[in-house]
C-alpha cells in the first residue's frame, strides 16, 4: 500500500521483480486509467498493483515545483524489503532431484496405490485437500500395512550456503480427513547429510507427539538464533510417526496417516536502511532494525528532488 500528498506530483514509476522478471504493473491502458482517475482511485489502482508484486524492487518519484513554489512532499510506504535467498522449493518441478533421502524403515503403506513408496521415504505429489493450496508438495505417508510403524524417513536438501544472517521457513499440513492420526515430524540441521551427521544434533523442530496440524501451517526458524552463520548446511526433514496400537487409546499420537511440505526458503534477513539523503526531513522507519518482511517507512522531503527507494 502506498498514499502520498503532495501539492504537484507530476510523474512517477514503479518498477517490481516478479519471478526474476522486472515489469511495470500499469500497462498502456491501465497507466491511461491512472491518469485520469481522481487521486483517490489513482491510490486503490497503485495499491491493486503492487499487492500482486513478489517484491519491492525500484521506486522513482519525480517531483516538481510546476509554479516555482515550496513542495511538501509526504509518504507512508509499506514494502516488502529485498532479502537474500540462498534456498527455495515449492516442488513445482515434481522432482526431488539433489535431494537426499533416507528410508530406514522399509515398511510398505497400507494404502495399495502408494505401494511404490515402499523404497522411496519421500515423492511429490498433488495436493489439494484440506484448504492447501500449494499444488505439488513433498509428501511422505505412516500408515503402513498391519499398522507397523514407526515411520522413519528423511528428506535431505542439497547443500545450502548462508550468509550472515538466515531464517527457515515452510509449510506443512497433516493429510488426514478425522483430524486424528497426525503426522509428527522432526526438522535437522547438519554441515553434512549424512545420518552420523544428524544423529550429533538435536532437532530445530518437532511437533511432538501429536503431530502436524491437519491444516495448513506456516512454520519459521531463525538460524542465526541457533548459531548457524557463514557456512554451508543441509536440513533435513524426518517423519518420525508412531504405528497404530489399537491397546492405547485412539486420537492424536497413536499412529498416523501422511504428511506434505511444501515453500522451503532460506534467506537473509532485511537490512535496516541507513545513510538516508540530506534532503529528507523528519524520517520514521518501523522497526528498525528491521524484523521481518515488512516496514513502514514515513519521511518528508525539505525541496523538490528526485527520489530512489
Amino acid at each position: 500500500m502506498l498514499i502520498w500528498k503532495n501539492r504537484n506530483l507530476a510523474i512517477f514509476r514503479l518498477c517490481i521483480t516478479n519471478d526474476s522478471n522486472t515489469v511495470n504493473p500499469f500497462s498502456s491502458e491501465a497507466y491511461s486509467q491512472f491518469s485520469t482517475a481522481s487521486r483517490a482511485s489513482q491510490i486503490r489502482l497503485f495499491a491493486e498493483n503492487l499487492r500482486h508484486a513478489s517484491s519491492f524492487f525500484l521506486l522513482t518519484l519525480n517531483l516538481f515545483d510546476m509554479k516555482n513554489v515550496y513542495i511538501f512532499a509526504f509518504l507512508i510506504a509499506s514494502f516488502q524489503m529485498s532479502a537474500q535467498v540462498y534456498f527455495f522449493d515449492d516442488f513445482e518441478s515434481v522432482s526431488l532431484d539433489g535431494y537426499t533421502l533416507y528410508n530406514l524403515d522399509g515398511l510398505t503403506p497400507d494404502d495399495p496405490g502408494l505401494a511404490t513408496m515402499a523404497d522411496s521415504a519421500w515423492t511429490v505429489r498433488f495436493i489439494s485437500s484440506q484448504g492447501w493450496e500449494h499444488g505439488y508438495s513433498a509428501f511422505s505417508v505412516s500408515w503402513y500395512v498391519n499398522d507397523e510403524g514407526p515411520s522413519d524417513d528423511w528428506l535431505v536438501t542439497p547443500a545450502i550456503e548462508i550468509g550472515e544472517t538466515a531464517t527457515l521457513s515452510w509449510d506443512a499440513m497433516a493429510i488426514t480427513s478425522s483430524g486424528n492420526f497426525r503426522d509428527r515430524y522432526q526438522v535437522f540441521i547438519a554441515n553434512e547429510p549424512t545420518l552420523d551427521a544428524f544423529g550429533m544434533t538435536a532437532p530445530v523442530f518437532d511437533t511432538g507427539a501429536q503431530g502436524e496440524e491437519p491444516t495448513p501451517q506456516s512454520r519459521s526458524i531463525n538460524l542465526t538464533d541457533l548459531g548457524f552463520s557463514n557456512e554451508t548446511i543441509y536440513i533435513a526433514f524426518r517423519n518420525w510417526t508412531q504405528g497404530y496400537d489399537p491397546s492405547l487409546p485412539g486420537g492424536n499420537g497413536n499412529g498416523g496417516n501422511e504428511l506434505c511440505i511444501d515453500n522451503i526458503l532460506v534467506q537473509g534477513e532485511p537490512s535496516s536502511v541507513a545513510d538516508l539523503s540530506a534532503n529528507f526531513g523528519k524520517t520514521t522507519l518501523f522497526p528498525n532494525p528491521v524484523s521481518g518482511s515488512e516496514i513502514q517507512l514515513e519521511f518528508n522531503l525539505t525541496e523538490s528532488d528526485r527520489l530512489t527507494l
